[in-house]
Order: C-alpha cells, then sequence, then structure tokens
C-alpha cells in the first residue's frame, strides 16, 4: 500500500499537479508533500521490516539454545532422591499432554498409559513388583531381602508410577517396534516437561519381561492381569516420579558425537 501510494505520489508531483489527497484542518497538502511522506512511511515501514526479523532470528536462537539445555540438563533421577512433597496434577497433566505430541507413524498414537497417584495404589503396585522380583529371583537361587525392601521403598517414596504400555489391536498397521519407539519418543517428551517443572524422573523396566533372555518384550501374565492389559498390548516399563531437590539435575558427561557419527 506503501509503494504503491509513493509512486502515484510522485506521478502527480511529476506532473506538477496539486491534485488533493488529504485534507487536514482546511489546508490542502500538494502532491510532493504526500511523495516525501510516502517515502518517509515506506522507509519506516521497511526499518520496522528488517528489526522486525532480526528480533525473530534472535528469539528463535535463543529458544533453540533453551530446548538443547534442557536435554542437556535431563537426568534419571531415582526415588531415594525424591522428597515427600507430591507432585502437582498440573504437571502430570502437562508431561501426559507432552506424551501425546510425540512423533507416530500414521498417526496410531499406541500410548498408553496407567498412572497410580494414591498412596494405596502406589503400595499395591510396590507388592506386586517386589513379590515378582521374589519369585523369580528365589528360582534362580539370587534372592536378596534387601532388594526386595527396596521395592516397596521406591513405591512408597515416589509422587505418581506411570505404568508405560505400548497399546495395540489385533489389526494394528505398524510393526510392534515402531510403537515401542513412538511410545519412547512420547516417554521421553514427558521426561523434559518434568525437568522443566524441576520434578525428577526415572524409567524402570522391573518385572515387564517374562524372560530378560528373549529379543522381543513379552509381559508376563501376571503382569498382564495387573494392568488389565489387552492380549496384543504390552507394558515397557514404570515411570517414577517426584518432587527433588535441584542438586539432583547435575552435570553429566557423554561422548563425543563425532564418534557415533559418520557422513556420506
Amino acid at each position: 500500500f506503501f509503494f504503491f501510494t509513493c509512486c502515484l505520489s510522485l506521478v502527480e508531483f511529476n506532473r506538477g499537479g496539486t491534485k488533493v489527497y488529504g485534507q487536514n484542518m482546511n489546508n490542502k497538502i500538494n502532491g510532493s508533500s504526500i511523495a516525501a511522506l510516502s517515502v518517509l512511511m515506506c522507509m519506516g515501514s521497511i526499518s520496522a521490516y528488517i528489526i522486525y526479523s532480526l528480533v525473530n532470528e534472535k528469539k528463535r536462537e535463543k529458544n533453540e539454545s533453551n530446548i538443547l539445555e534442557l536435554i542437556q540438563r535431563r537426568r534419571s533421577v531415582f526415588p531415594k532422591q525424591y522428597t515427600s512433597e507430591p507432585v502437582s496434577q498440573a504437571i502430570i497433566d502437562a508431561m501426559l499432554e507432552g506424551a501425546r505430541w510425540a512423533p507416530t507413524h500414521h498417526l496410531q498414537e499406541p500410548w498408553y498409559f496407567v498412572v497410580f497417584s494414591s498412596a494405596k495404589s502406589r503400595k499395591e503396585l510396590g507388592e506386586f513388583l517386589a513379590n515378582d522380583y521374589k519369585n523369580t529371583s528365589t528360582k534362580l537361587g539370587k534372592f536378596s531381602q534387601k532388594k526386595f525392601d527396596k521395592k516397596l521403598k521406591n513405591a512408597e517414596a515416589a509422587s505418581h508410577i506411570i505404568a508405560i504400555c505400548v497399546h495395540r489391536t489385533d489389526g494394528s498397521k505398524c510393526p510392534e517396534v515402531e510403537d515401542i519407539c513412538a511410545v519412547s519418543m512420547a516417554v521421553q517428551n514427558m521426561k523434559l516437561i518434568a525437568t522443566e517443572h524441576g520434578v525428577g524422573s526415572y524409567w524402570s523396566s522391573a518385572s515387564v519381561h517374562e524372560n530378560k533372555k528373549d529379543r522381543a518384550v513379552k509381559n508376563p501374565i501376571s503382569l498382564k492381569k495387573f494392568l488389565d492389559l489387552p492380549f496384543h498390548s504390552i507394558c515397557i516399563g514404570w515411570l517414577f516420579v517426584g518432587n527433588c531437590d535441584a542438586k539432583c539435575f547435575k552435570k553429566s558427561q557423554r561422548k563425543n558425537i563425532s564418534d557415533k557419527v559418520s557422513f556420506r
């Protein structure tokens, strides 16, 4: 609009015309004044656009930096590090909402979560995990009372425990591994949101394998019954969640990414 007005005004000015384009307090504004004003407005618009672009670029760079810092700050924070203060329902809801937006093949959204939020339900889960460990380890002659007690304490210490499940049907379009990948990315989203709120989380895979030597995940029948999971669905772990001290998010180390990448 400004460019059009400027060009039109310049044409009128070159014609030597004095056509009126506006009127203020009964004073006529001639073509040359309009041309000058239009040029100034165009220059102002261009300057504003340049400033806007620069500000947006800075914001984009800052957002990218913040996201990377959040990813680097994420840690596995164990139940023994949790405080007694419960995690608010608003944060749990935000974590679940974040999970909903994970990548998913064919928009299958294969995630399913069972949230143990009450003291009673966490106690029941702790007893299930402890007894499952006892039954399995006793058969192998490796039972430890210390580990048994630890499983009970972990369930009690957590504010919430979320069963991480892959929900599949007989007619699922995707291979199981793709659905497992989608759910894993959903859990990463949950952990990042928890970290942003200063909340600790820890992914445990206790009792989810019928046989740990199997390459595929196959739940024990007892676990399927406990979670009331359909035949084709599986549980791939437990996300323990709890408030913790800021020191729990201490710096960690990773190998140089160049050792893990090849370009072709």
